[in-house]
């Protein structure tokens, strides 16, 4: 199949955000919080209609379907409604095994903590003495492997051959010029493993350096594509620890100097997702018997970011970002002054009166209207209209509601 365009159709940004000054308080500016939490749908029909649109958007990004994240009920219930609209508008399935659904292979791998790694007489606790990166399912063993002092990554003069790595826990120290995107103390996976691509594993001896608030980065599990190629294993070790595997602190060493060996090796568990991550493609076939092998790919994400920790009240949260943070999630939570703080309060107070407090629910959902509710439905009614057109595209058009956006455009790739 060759895809000859594409078009994907995401978020309008401040799809509310009306052009009056900041100053400039118009009732209507803030109307969208007097409107009802639910809609009552209409049938849709052909045309691309703002009555269409709503009552599509109210349904997929309703509160019912919390967020639409990724390996939720909510994400399932989205992805099960685009589905059955594909269906009934009259697309024919392209997903597996004759369905609109096409299973992306995700997964979690998770640190098996019942596994010990040992440096002499010191076990290591992980996410204190050392942090694991996850190379996949076939990472190499370090267990009982020689160790050799590898050089300092981002002085290119100092390491050693990638020969003398063959085999071997590579151990590195790591200059400022070698930090990846400026993070201090850590070195690029991938640049690592090209340098030395057959040793048997790296322990970046830079622990010490990393700026603590970064481990829970670390310690975070999302779902990902199972990893299956040969890699190094990759860890980052406190330098005290490196400096036992020598017998000298590691400033002492001369590139390829000899170490003893790591007792075990970091190992995951790779557990299944509860809800399979899934994406919704439908084709409309072009008349032309010569040009419907090429596709016009027509694309938007399902999926959203789920729920915050903490419920806030809706209204709250809708003034102050549309105030003091147009950017939204992608900006950082504002600090409010007294004046500012007055002029939220100004606002709410007369939203409350207006909707006898209904606007001040508790909420803790991003229900994803915009990001990419907005794309999901319009790629719907694109849909509908080409499904009822009397004359087709000579082209066969392909839509398709990708899935993992959020976590790292999995359903995309």
């Amino acid at each position: 199949m060759r895809a000859s365009i594409v078009f994907s159709l995401a978020a309008v940004s401040g799809l509310w955000l009306l052009a009056t000054p900041l100053g400039a308080q118009a009732p209507s500016r803030w109307s969208v919080l007097e409107r009802p939490r639910t809609h009552a749908a209409t049938p849709t029909t052909r045309a691309i209609t703002p009555a269409d649109l709503m009552t599509r958007l109210y349904i997929f990004a309703d509160d019912s379907m919390g967020g639409r994240e990724l390996d939720t009920r909510g994400n399932a219930m989205g992805v099960e409604y685009i589905a059955r609209e594909a269906a009934r508008i009259g697309l024919l399935p392209a997903g597996d095994n004759g369905t609109f659904f096409q299973t992306v292979p995700l997964a979690y791998r998770i640190l098996d903590t019942t596994k010990t790694l040992v440096i002499g007489a010191t076990v290591l606790r992980p996410w204190f003495e050392f942090i694991p990166r996850d190379q996949g399912s076939a990472t190499r063993s370090i267990d009982g492997v020689p160790s050799v002092y590898g050089g300092t990554w981002g002085v290119p003069g100092s390491l050693i051959d990638a020969g003398a790595a063959a085999g071997k826990l590579v151990v590195l120290t790591v200059s400022p010029a070698g930090y990846s995107q400026g993070v201090p103390g850590t070195a690029d996976r991938a640049d690592v493993a090209a340098r030395f691509p057959e040793a048997a594993g790296f322990a970046v001896a830079s622990l010490d350096q990393l700026p603590r608030q970064f481990v829970p980065f670390y310690q975070n599990v999302d779902a990902a594509f199972p990893v299956t190629d040969p890699a190094p294993a990759y860890l980052y070790i406190r330098k005290g620890l490196a400096a036992e595997l020598f017998g000298s602190p590691l400033d002492s060493l001369k590139p390829g100097a000899a170490g003893r060996s790591i007792t075990g090796t970091p190992q995951f568990i790779e557990r299944p997702l509860a809800y399979p991550g899934r994406n919704v493609v439908g084709i409309i076939p072009g008349r032309d018997p010569r040009l419907r092998g090429e596709y016009v790919a027509i694309g938007a994400h399902n999926d959203h970011i789920g729920l915050n920790r903490f419920a806030l009240p809706h209204d709250s949260i809708y003034v102050v970002n549309h105030l003091y943070r147009p950017q939204g999630a992608d900006g950082r939570a504002p600090r409010l002054t007294p004046a500012q703080a007055d002029t939220v309060n100004r606002i709410l107070a007369e939203v409350r009166k207006r909707t006898d407090g209904r606007s001040a629910r508790p909420d803790s959902i991003n229900n994803g209207a915009d990001d990419d509710g907005s794309g999901s439905v319009s790629v719907l009614e694109l849909a509908e209209w080409f499904a009822g057109a009397p004359v087709k595209p000579k082209r066969s058009l392909l839509f398709i509601w990708h899935v993992g956006e959020e976590e790292g455009l999995y359903g995309s790739q």
